[in-house]
């Protein structure tokens, strides 16, 4: 049996208990995974690898593993096998910063659904600043069905897609009973999701520091209407070249990345504050809480009552007519 082997390097040592590397892969596969034992990344000791299950197999020769921890300042390498690609799924929001090489992929606060692929005999490092929670798939090449022009662009690809997010999630938080029976389909369509979104013609990816600036000019503003020349102008591009380089760096479009960080904001005071709803959907950009009320439901399949009563324990506060929008 074909065994895919993902070397882990522990940088900075000495680990605490709540960073560990969590392996596992679904069930009837030709390949396994081997990774680090949590026990001895806990203690400091040099990691142990142990082998994945022998009946842990995947008809689709993909398999995964789980790295998580709590505590910042710990740096992790991940050497990718020469017969594979490696990809890394942010599963919640986290500070971090990912490289490839020299190649600065990521750096600050990244949000779940973001992915980004490693080349086969390449290395990935991850230094998260606080928690994170990262799935890693490790596809076979023979899957990768891209021309050779867009082989190398696909190996350090860089994406946000809210599809690949609830993927990750149904990887890593469904039943055990029902993740038997899925998982497999789940990988191989979190692969066609990737190659379809993999650039072939691309027109280059904005560059990490315009990308920095659109980031940091969006959550200085996020109260305030923004327009796609406002975001142009804050990277230092045309409309034109800006909407199309920022789509290639993160899978998505402005708008949709400005309604996202809007959506966050709201939900970062409905959980923290007891403002009411039409001053949390001012606060956060949107035009009137009835606007905000439709796309936090689009967004987030509950009403912001609802979020925020589940976020909120303490909220307890009588229901409205305005609160059940």
């Amino acid at each position: 049996m074909m065994m895919i082997e993902m070397n882990v390097e522990i940088i900075a040592q000495p680990c605490s208990p709540a960073h560990a590397i969590n392996i596992w892969a679904a069930p009837s596969a030709s390949s396994a995974i081997k990774g680090i034992d949590a026990s001895a990344v806990a203690t400091g000791r040099s990691p142990a690898v142990t082998p994945g299950s022998e009946n842990a197999r995947q008809p689709s020769g993909i398999c995964a593993a789980r790295t998580y921890c709590s505590d910042a300042q710990r740096t992790i390498r991940l050497s990718c096998p020469p017969d594979c690609y490696l990809v890394t799924l942010v599963l919640a929001n986290a500070a971090m910063a990912l490289a490839n090489g020299r190649h600065r992929l990521l750096d600050g606060l990244v949000p779940p659904g973001t992915a980004c692929v490693t080349g086969p005999g390449q290395s990935l490092l991850i230094s998260p600043r606080g928690g994170c929670s990262l799935l890693h798939l490790a596809v076979p090449v023979e899957l990768v069905d891209l021309p050779r022009s867009a082989l190398r662009k696909f190996g350090s690809m860089v994406v946000r897609d809210p599809l690949l997010g609830t993927i990750g999630a149904l990887l890593t938080e469904a039943p055990a009973s029902w993740l038997h029976a899925n998982a497999d389909v789940l990988s191989q369509i979190a692969l066609v999701r990737l190659l379809h979104l993999a650039p072939r013609h691309s027109p280059g990816c904005l560059t990490l520091w315009r990308l920095k600036r659109v980031h940091a000019f969006v959550d200085g503003h996020i109260d305030e209407p923004l327009r796609l020349a406002d975001l142009a102008a804050a990277a230092g591009l045309s409309r034109m070249h800006f909407a199309a380089q920022f789509r290639a760096a993160t899978g998505m479009r402005p708008h949709t990345f400005v309604v996202s960080r809007r959506i966050d904001r709201a939900k970062t005071l409905m959980a923290t504050t007891d403002s009411t709803l039409v001053t949390v959907a001012l606060e956060a950009g949107f035009q009137s809480q009835a606007h905000f009320c439709a796309i936090f439901k689009q967004q987030t399949g509950m009403t912001p009552s609802r979020w925020r009563r589940r976020h909120q324990p303490g909220w307890n506060h009588a229901p409205t007519v305005s609160s059940l929008q």
